[in-house]
């Protein structure tokens, strides 16, 4: 656990491994009664076995690759606090026997903008169960980068300033201001839905900060196969 500790504390100084008995760190009422039921379990394999089991509970038809990526190569997981907020490290050991560490922080609605709380029921169904019952966010620990990025951390695209809009023809194919890239791969590109649209998950964007946009793309595939890629490397 030390050499875990000791990696993460590269990129947070102050991160902490803790038990789910901190009572003084752990604000029990900000955590569901199913998380504390997984979080409680001592026996790491039956730990285990229920996280997953609230994967499959709560997007297992959309992370269909992860999951079982998960299911052959998760060897624990810790809870975590850096700077009073909580999350859940996923220590994965891939094919070559390399460590991957990703993190999930604890779902948290409370953090959405002002657009995406009115308009919560545009986003896909999918989409949101990861968000209410999975995880506020779930990406590589040290980087943050190849997977879906926490609420308060989304990108509008309305909000940015980018070149290649110079580039592009009019008509947008999308409005800036309803589109969210979701998803990064920390090359300055992100998987983006414009609530917007009628079929929002098969209309997904890969937004590039350099090149023009590719369209109507299915979000889950690209999001489940990038996934295992940043998991799996």
């Amino acid at each position: 656990m030390m050499d875990i500790l000791e990696y993460l504390r590269k990129f947070r100084l102050e991160i902490e491994i803790i038990s789910v008995n901190r009572e003084d760190t752990l604000q029990k009422e900000h955590i569901s009664v199913r998380w504390l039921d997984i979080l409680s379990e001592e026996d790491s394999d039956k730990r285990k076995e229920k996280l997953l089991a609230l994967w499959d509970a709560a997007c297992g038809k959309e992370f269909v690759r992860v999951i079982t990526y998960l299911k052959r190569h998760l060897i624990e997981v810790y809870l975590l606090l850096n700077k009073g907020e909580l999350s859940l490290l996923y220590a994965i050991r891939n094919k070559t026997g390399s460590m991957y560490y990703y993190e999930g922080r604890f779902p948290d609605l409370t953090v959405r903008d002002q657009y995406l709380q009115d308009n919560w029921h545009k986003v896909p169904p999918g989409l949101q169960r990861f968000y209410e019952m999975m995880h506020n966010g779930f990406y590589y620990s040290s980087s943050g980068n190849m997977g879906l990025v926490p609420l308060q951390f989304l990108v509008k695209l309305g909000d940015q300033e980018w070149e290649i809009l110079e580039e592009m023809e009019p008509p947008l194919e999308m409005n800036l201001n309803t589109s969210y890239g979701f998803f990064k791969n920390g090359m300055g590109d992100y998987l983006v839905l414009d609530l917007e649209k009628e079929d929002t998950a098969r209309e997904a964007m890969l937004w590039y900060s350099q090149e023009e946009p590719e369209c109507h793309l299915p979000f889950w595939d690209v999001v489940d196969e990038w996934t295992v890629l940043g998991i799996a490397e």
